[in-house]
């Protein structure tokens, strides 16, 4: 397993591989990066795992500053479970150094949702990303479901900027209770009634399976949530290939949230399909 920590080191080992897969972190892993990870080697032997934390994603500088760094038992993970995996942990100068700032074409879907109350937040994203695909050249890129509009804008992204290289979503992975994995869910003191999102979201998608009222149902959805003290960013229901707010004719939706449980955020969705 090789640790690289610079450009240079990292162009040279990849030179032994034809077709590379990539799987994007900012560290402090869990079992929902060791499924991408295992997915990622079903369609490459070249498997790079990044791990940084990347500064201009944030919106808050304390989120950042406190943001769990975990290099060594990161490290020690992967080793155990994938020992031919190439580990790049670059320091931020070998990533922006003669890197012009750029402004992606990432349409509409960053301003609403969490670019509502993350202005700025997907250009970090789509900046840090644009990055890696030009150093790295991968044929796959692995995006976990979780952040589910972070995947659909970079979907969109690599259709324009970087249309060789093929998106795979991995799914959600949840703990017994059906909390959505999370670098954040290491500060929840009360981790079940962080699940009680999974509950409230499932409940509501169930019911507008139904044909129950998107808005009837999205509003007992954060009736529910408020009266369990949790303050709401969003609760809202999108079609799933768009998220565009769905017509009488979307049958392919999805419900997703994002809320503050003990001040920490945490956002989850669940796909569903009106038959």
């Amino acid at each position: 397993m090789h640790v690289i920590r610079t450009v240079s080191e990292l162009k040279q080992c990849l030179t032994a591989f034809k077709n590379i897969s990539f799987v994007p972190t900012m560290g402090n892993l869990h079992a929902g990066h060791m499924a991408l990870f295992e997915e990622a080697y079903k369609k490459s032997e070249g498997v790079v795992f990044s791990i940084f934390i990347n500064r201009i994603q944030f919106n808050d500088s304390n989120d950042f500053i406190n943001y769990p760094r975990t290099l060594a038992n990161d490290v020690s993970l992967i080793k155990k479970k994938f020992p031919s995996a190439i580990i790049f942990h670059p320091e931020e100068n070998e990533l922006y150094f003669n890197h012009s700032p750029k402004e992606f074409a990432l349409g509409k879907v960053v301003e609403d949702l969490c670019g509502r109350s993350r202005p700025g937040h997907f250009q970090g994203v789509a900046t840090i990303i644009d990055i890696f695909l030009a150093m790295i050249n991968p044929k796959y890129l692995f995006l976990g479901k979780k952040d589910y509009q972070q995947l659909c804008v970079i979907e969109n992204f690599c259709k324009i900027y970087y249309p060789h290289v093929t998106v795979i979503p991995v799914r959600t992975i949840r703990d017994v209770n059906n909390l959505a994995l999370s670098s954040r869910n290491n500060l929840l003191k009360d981790k079940i009634k962080a699940a009680n999102l999974y509950k409230i979201l499932s409940q509501a998608s169930q019911a507008i399976k139904s044909l129950s009222d998107i808005q009837q149902q999205t509003k007992l959805a954060k009736e529910q949530l408020v009266k369990e003290n949790w303050q709401i960013d969003y609760v809202e229901v999108r079609t799933q290939k768009k998220l565009t707010h769905p017509k009488d004719n979307d049958k392919e939706l999805i419900i997703l949230a994002a809320v503050y449980c003990e001040k920490i955020r945490l956002i989850d969705n669940i796909e569903f399909c009106i038959e």
